[in-house]
């Protein structure tokens, strides 16, 4: 009697492509939901989206310090503590930052006008010698790109050079000055990831009030 139910179904189903659309509708809501092992691999997007999840940070925040707060690349290790602040560097040795904060008239102190005085003679004979105003951090500062060539001891004068490019920054404070400074080889200075990793760092500098 099913069977018989079944086929008069499906012949008037045939004739009506509406009907057909609601019958398939009716037995797809109605079809058993099926049961994954929990051992079972998801599927690829969601195993993509678990892994962004689950992934470490590439920044990380920069130890507790009296007078700023940053973010450096985590793949490079826990920075040095230099005297009056922090310097970040690559594992391999081919990019550095660091941050340094003197207190006026403290050990290190220079004035503005005297660091600005010296940084234009800085460099080579074919760097531009040229001050530029910047905004770090809502605050106005000066920098300066210069290049130096260091030679290796081991070998005759000339015969082994590594060129370097470094950005001086200086940005004047209250109550002394900060100093920020960029070292790469000239060939990889502007070029990811050693700069994207040092614009971060800028971008994600906060100055903090003296305690006292």
């Amino acid at each position: 009697m099913l069977i018989l139910i079944a086929l008069y179904t499906i012949s008037k189903v045939k004739k009506s492509p509406a009907l057909l659309s609601i019958l398939c509708i009716f037995w797809a809501c109605a079809a058993p939901v099926r049961r994954t092992d929990s051992n079972q691999k998801p599927p690829g997007r969601f195993a993509t989206l678990r892994k962004l999840l689950t992934r470490p940070p590439t920044y990380l925040p920069c130890p507790e310090h009296p007078r700023f707060s940053c973010e450096y690349p985590r793949r490079w290790g826990k920075p040095k503590e230099i005297p009056g602040g922090l310097e970040f560097r690559d594992p391999k040795g081919r990019a550095s930052f660091s941050i340094e904060f003197f207190a006026e008239a403290g050990p290190g102190y220079k004035s503005p006008d005297a660091y600005r005085k010296e940084m234009t003679a800085w460099g080579a004979v074919e760097d531009p010698h040229r001050l530029f105003q910047v905004e770090i951090s809502s605050r106005l500062a000066h920098t300066v790109g210069f290049t130096t060539y260091e030679y290796d001891p081991g070998y005759l004068i000339g015969e082994k050079v590594s060129v370097q490019k470094t950005e001086f920054t200086l940005v004047p404070d209250d109550s002394g000055i900060y100093i920020l400074r960029y070292r790469s080889g000239r060939a990889d200075f502007l070029k990811p990831p050693h700069r994207k990793h040092y614009e971060h760092f800028l971008s994600s500098l906060a100055w903090k009030a003296p305690n006292f």
